[in-house]
């Protein structure tokens, strides 16, 4: 039943950028589709209880309470913050404007907490089989809840998404399919996300996301992730058995150059979505993750990161080279499109200042931005009732000072927790951190608010090779 639970965590968080989903009530404003209104069960979700029931079966049967990492105080603390935080944050959804909209989203961030309480479990507990090197193919497929399979199979999504990216790209088109949860998208549709240049209309990529910033973050996660797994690779070699030693340098090659391969993979769909944030989220994460190496003064590892950065600017290059016209139109502020867009986001940070007068404590309630807005602008279509694209106002307005800062809190220990446990971590968090910003994928749509905790899950877990 554990080795089920694995691979169900496993393939949750390798098809966590899909959007299939049972939609069981439209929402609509105007009469018009309403995303964020819209109550719907998405597969990865099914894919995730599944794996929470079954561990949580399996290890209350196998152990009982008589574990002693189940009475460890560090998750004990964890878990006892966790409840109450969430329990704040229910206590404000009697003022919200949507009852089932904030449950929904509770409902959501509670799957989040769950996600993270469980991986502290799975580290906290030994690995049965004490392999001798660390992040393999090997290892992954002997016991995929270890660290590096867990990790990996972040990795690995984000490698599927990057080859679907580059075909939607050289195809220019979408293609929808309900099955997979993809809508259509071309050039020539309105509201497509397209860059401009020649009077010529060119479609960014999508990936399984519903735009091309969404696929844009996530890929530059996955970037930061793959970086970090190569990193922490190390010979394995043992004293006294140089065939064995052999053996493994050589497998260990072999495993760097696929993962190089997936990172040169990864770079062009990021590229090829077009978004700025997502460029600007990965190069930071980058360079946090270079000064964290310099402190640590490994000269093997420098060395290693200069190697793979080398791999991660050819691609750029080349595609730059290529696609130079689209790239200067996508930062050519004179550019119809990229000059509405620019007026959109400042549109946007004054509607939230209005409500957020309006709603300082207690806020609009979790999720209920977009219903807020359309409530006093009863005028303005359904297509521009967006959130603002910025996570931390965004939260704040919908939680309003009391709960946003319970939500501080619990953020500040967790990200404590891993600056203590794994801080290369950090780098991605870093890179998250950046790319909320300017977008909120990771406040209001699922597969942003699951990738948040994921990456706080597998940072808080039993350490990499570091």
């Amino acid at each position: 039943m554990r080795a089920i639970s694995s691979w169900l965590f496993f393939t949750f968080l390798f098809l966590l950028p899909w959007q299939t989903r049972w939609i069981w009530q439209q929402g609509e404003i105007n009469g018009a589709p309403w995303e964020y209104g819209t109550f719907s069960i998405y597969g990865t979700e099914i894919l995730l209880w599944l794996a929470i029931i079954l561990f949580i079966i399996n290890f209350f049967l196998k152990n009982g309470f008589r574990k002693r990492e189940l009475l460890n105080c560090y998750i004990v603390k964890l878990l006892v913050v966790l409840l109450v935080s969430v329990l704040i944050i229910m206590g404000i959804v009697w003022n919200s404007q949507s009852w089932e909209i904030s449950y929904q989203f509770i409902f959501r961030l509670l799957e989040g907490l769950a996600v993270v309480s469980i991986f502290v479990i799975f580290g906290a507990t030994k690995n049965p089989l004490n392999l001798d090197f660390k992040g393999s193919f090997v290892a992954l497929r002997a016991c995929p809840e270890r660290s590096e399979g867990m990790t990996m199979a972040l990795w690995l999504g984000g490698v599927a998404q990057g080859l679907f990216a580059f075909g939607q790209f050289l195809l220019q088109t979408v293609p929808a399919n309900k099955w997979l949860g993809l809508a259509s998208h071309a050039p020539q549709d309105l509201g497509a996300s397209v860059v401009e240049f020649g009077g010529e209309r060119w479609l960014r990529a999508y990936g399984s996301f519903g735009s091309p910033n969404s696929l844009g973050i996530y890929l530059a996660v996955c970037l930061v992730v793959g970086l970090i797994l190569i990193l922490s690779l190390r010979g394995s070699e043992r004293r006294g058995n140089p065939l064995e030693a052999e053996r493994l340098l050589r497998h260990r090659l072999w495993f760097v150059l696929a993962m190089t391969a997936g990172q040169v993979i990864i770079t062009t769909g990021l590229v090829l979505s077009f978004s700025r944030t997502a460029w600007l989220s990965a190069l930071v994460g980058i360079i946090f993750l270079g000064l964290f190496l310099w402190k640590e003064k490994s000269k093997e590892r420098i060395r290693e990161y200069f190697k793979q950065l080398l791999f991660i600017v050819l691609p750029i290059i080349c595609l730059m080279a290529i696609f130079f016209p689209i790239f200067f139109a996508r930062f050519n502020l004179d550019n119809r499109l990229e000059a509405k867009s620019v007026g959109e986001r400042s549109g946007q940070y004054t509607e939230w200042v209005a409500i957020f007068k309006s709603h300082p404590w207690f806020g609009v309630g979790p999720g209920a931005y977009t219903l807020a807005l359309a409530e006093k602008n009863p005028s303005v279509s359904t297509y521009d009732l967006q959130p603002v694209h910025n996570i931390f106002l965004l939260s704040l307005v919908e939680l309003g000072i009391f709960a946003w800062l319970s939500l501080f809190f619990i953020l500040s220990y967790l990200i404590y927790k891993i600056y203590r446990l794994q801080p290369v971590f950090l780098a991605v968090i870093v890179a998250l951190f950046v790319s909320g910003f300017t977008d909120h994928l990771l406040w209001s749509m699922y597969s942003g608010m699951m990738l948040w905790w994921v990456v706080l899950a597998l940072g808080i877990r039993h350490r990499l090779d570091y």
